[in-house]
């Protein structure tokens, strides 16, 4: 399969050097035209290729609906198409090949004059249609999408789609099974989300972002017996929801502010099959008695609160965990870094950015240890990191820089901590 890549030349290309480049090429299969904002696309470039299966022409403000009909025309067995952030775009006029339309994905995003019988006509003539993304998309309001192939659906940050009419699009998409449908100021204003009806097909749910309380979370969970991921961040109307779901395994409820830890108490009880968890920006939280056996990765980072009574009890007990950050998180000290390592052994990935309370602290029963982030821990003791050796340890993260115990390892990214 031949792939051609015109993005390092976005700034420069022009429809003339695009077309005498593409003579070069008879088996093409994928073309990247990102952010290549002066071809104007005005002649037939594609006509040789009718091979194309995926299109990528992200950011190509030049493009008009007359000259996408003309370019998907050119590719009858074009599967995924890519034209998010091309704002001449009104009636997205993909053309519908006479053998049948065997597009796949679509991402529309950020075409902000897309209309509601826009989005209609093309899932009416595209019927194989998986994935559509139609992220931040300001002119859409009341979509009345059907479809019995549709899987996936961003349907976020556009701003005056109601809850009730997502509701509407699950009820009459019978595969969808991911849905992210956050961010939205329509939501906001509305008072009443719950979830009503039972959904068998919905594996991941994203109601980050929109007026969603305690409520709206336990009728999801009730709901969506088959969820997998539930995203509900950035709300502080979440408080104690009944985190009780016998299939999730993967929990995001950053930004809860008011999030009180009783609601992740008995989570291996209430969610046996939770594997990651990430609470960060929780200040209600304080101590919270997490326990599980199958959890490998816990986000507890910039939870400013944490730690900050004077109990010193057991709180935190995964023998499965991986991965854990405990970045800015200003109580955590030595003493209780030291108390939490015999039940967080098996931690490979440690992050204590910006935990400014840790001086020396005694990691030695960390002994599967293989990446820490100690950047801006500003009152660690730096005798303590020269003398920091354990059996596993490649690489630590301090002052964004990466020292490494062994020479001859490899680090990782930083960027992704």
């Amino acid at each position: 399969m031949e792939i051609v890549d015109f993005r390092p030349l976005r700034y420069t290309l022009t429809d003339q050097a695009l077309t005498k480049a593409l003579k070069q090429f008879t088996n093409v299969r994928t073309v990247f035209l990102s952010e290549c904002r002066r071809v104007k696309f005005l002649s037939p470039i594609f006509g040789t290729f009718k091979l194309v299966v995926v299109l990528n022409l992200v950011g190509c403000s030049n493009l008009t609906d007359a000259t996408l009909g003309v370019i998907t025309m050119e590719m009858p067995k074009l599967h995924e198409l890519y034209i998010a952030a091309c704002t001449k775009l009104c009636k997205v006029a993909i053309h519908k090949p006479s053998g049948g339309s065997e597009l796949s994905i679509l991402d529309v995003s950020a075409d902000q004059k897309i209309t509601d019988d826009a989005i209609e006509r093309v899932i009416m003539e595209h019927p194989m249609l998986k994935h559509l993304h139609l992220s931040q998309i300001e002119a859409l309001q009341r979509p009345d999408i059907r479809s019995n192939q549709l899987e996936l659906l961003s349907i976020d940050g556009c701003e005056q789609v109601s809850f009730e009419t997502v509701i509407r699009i699950i009820d009459r998409c019978p595969n969808l099974m991911y849905l992210n449908m956050s961010d939205n100021d329509q939501m906001l204003s509305e008072k009443v989300k719950v979830f009503r009806t039972e959904y068998l097909h919905i594996v991941e749910l994203n109601i980050s972002a929109i007026f969603h309380d305690d409520e709206t979370i336990n009728t999801a969970l009730k709901c969506m017996p088959c969820l997998r991921l539930l995203e509900c961040s950035n709300s502080e109307f979440v408080r104690n929801p009944n985190f009780a779901h016998p299939q999730l395994e993967v929990l995001v409820c950053n930004m809860c502010y008011e999030l009180q830890e009783n609601s992740l108490n008995s989570l291996q009880t209430k969610l046996p099959n939770l594997l990651h968890l990430s609470c960060n920006h929780c200040d209600s939280l304080i101590r919270p008695m997490i326990v599980h056996r199958s959890l490998t990765l816990l986000d507890l980072s910039s939870c400013t609160s944490l730690l900050s009574d004077a109990t010193h009890v057991v709180w935190l007990n995964c023998p499965l965990l991986k991965t854990l950050f405990l970045g800015h998180t200003p109580h955590l000290t030595d003493r209780e870094l030291f108390a939490l390592t015999p039940f967080i052994s098996s931690v490979t990935d440690l992050n204590l950015y910006q935990a400014s309370s840790i001086v020396e602290p005694n990691l030695s029963s960390l002994v599967n240890l293989e990446k820490i982030n100690i950047t801006n821990c500003w009152s660690l003791n730096q005798i303590w990191l020269d003398k920091l050796h354990l059996p596993k340890l490649q690489t630590i993260f301090i002052n964004l820089e990466e020292r490494y115990s062994d020479e001859n390892s490899e680090g990782g990214d930083p960027g992704g901590w």
